[in-house]
């Protein structure tokens, strides 16, 4: 049998402030007496310590917590013990009963340490692929729309300097025009939707809770008819009838819950096992409403009697030129942070599949060849296209906007 060590060293913590103080230590039968460098010693009776748990076998560095009787709100003192012999050497030091925490790990209890190690993952991994999402949908669809009108407003309000809309009477009625004959096909919707117009050439559009909708001059230049941009707005109009924005903020806000109550001593291991999941999750998530608003938006266009054709074309532009479409994507031509951030907290992912095959064989089946033109009488590329600051934007090439 092995020697018994009964010398060690750790540092202490009084419980009353953040200082430590380096003390040696000595195991003896019913105690272990700390002595610090300044020669003051005190004993720790066996009966009043525990080990703080950790959530499995215990290993080093060990906490070791002993609780005092002084004050009105008695704090526990601490001990942190680096060496992985000190608990095994405690246990065959001490003469007297141990806290559950400080004993040794029996056959059973180590059986069922091990069953829980696997089965806690899989059963927290099943409430965040399960139980989250169900949740999403269920309380997203009883949030009040003043609520979430609210919200969107705040959204925008806040929204950094390079981002603010700017009002534009000209584009803005042209916009107001295109959403007021695709809403025709649902005048029951309880959405009052606000179009928003950003000088920036991002090419992109994003939708906001409560029915705010910004575009951006990037994607209105790239429009070259009113039913290319009709194609991209009932896309968007969807993204706020189906409540997508909504459902990614509850989701996101009932996914730090749980990742906060499975926090403390697991976090480490559980924060990176969910992460993951939530990575995949979410591009599978985000890949869904992407898909959803496609099939309804231009179910939309075909209700309101406008070319499908448009839609179509406007798509292929972004397959083919690599620009986005979506809830919002990460600019990656944008150098600032903050813009950075703002755009990241809406992102999706958005799906790869063909988006404009898909497409067409909705046209397709849905059979119809008769439609109305959008805004006949107004020059769209004079009213729509600005020249976004020559000066002091180099000339780019269409591939340099962000990734799809």
């Amino acid at each position: 049998m092995d020697a018994r060590k009964l010398q060690f060293t750790g540092v202490f913590f009084d419980g009353q402030s953040p200082r430590k103080q380096p003390v040696s230590i000595a195991l003896s039968p019913r105690q272990l007496t700390l002595t610090t460098d300044a020669g003051k010693s005190f004993n720790w009776q066996y009966a009043n310590l525990k080990l703080r748990a950790s959530g499995g076998p215990p290993k080093a560095p060990f906490h070791i917590e002993h609780l005092t009787d002084s004050g009105p709100n008695p704090a526990p003192e601490t001990l942190v013990v680096e060496d992985a012999a000190f608990l095994e050497n405690l246990q065959r030091a001490s003469a007297v009963p141990l806290h559950a925490t400080l004993r040794p790990a029996s056959g059973w209890k180590l059986v069922l340490m091990a069953v829980g190690f696997v089965v806690a993952p899989l059963f927290i991994y099943g409430l965040w692929k399960v139980a989250i999402p169900a949740m999403t949908e269920e309380v997203a669809m009883r949030v009040p729309v003043e609520w979430e009108k609210k919200l969107g407003g705040t959204i925008i309000e806040e929204l950094p300097k390079a981002l603010a809309p700017v009002a534009d009477p000209e584009k803005e009625k042209a916009l107001d025009a295109i959403a007021a004959r695709l809403l025709k096909t649902v005048p029951d919707q309880p959405y009052t939707i606000r179009i928003y117009v950003v000088p920036h050439k991002l090419v992109n559009a994003m939708a906001f809770p409560g029915g705010h909708i910004v575009f951006f001059q990037g994607l209105l230049n790239t429009a070259e008819t009113p039913e290319e941009l009709a194609g991209v707005m009932a896309h968007e109009i969807q993204h706020v009838l189906l409540r997508h924005s909504t459902r990614s903020i509850i989701r996101s806000m009932a996914s730090q819950l749980l990742l906060t109550l499975i926090g403390g001593d697991m976090e480490g291991t559980m924060s990176t096992i969910l992460g993951v999941a939530g990575e995949l999750d979410g591009l599978r998530h985000s890949r869904k409403m992407e898909r959803e608003a496609d099939e309804k938006g231009m179910q939309m266009i075909l209700a309101a009697g406008i070319d499908p054709i448009g839609m179509i074309r406007m798509f292929d532009k972004f397959d083919k030129e690599k620009f986005q479409i979506s809830i919002g994507e990460d600019p990656n031509v944008l150098p600032e942070e903050e813009i950075k951030d703002w755009l990241d907290y809406f992102s999706t992912h958005p799906a790869t599949e063909d988006r404009v095959g898909q497409l067409k064989k909705q046209v397709a089946k849905a059979g119809k060849t008769s439609y109305t033109p959008l805004l006949p009488g107004l020059d769209w590329q004079a009213t729509m296209v600005q020249d976004l600051d020559p000066k002091k934007e180099p000339e780019t090439s269409p591939l340099d906007g962000p990734q799809l």
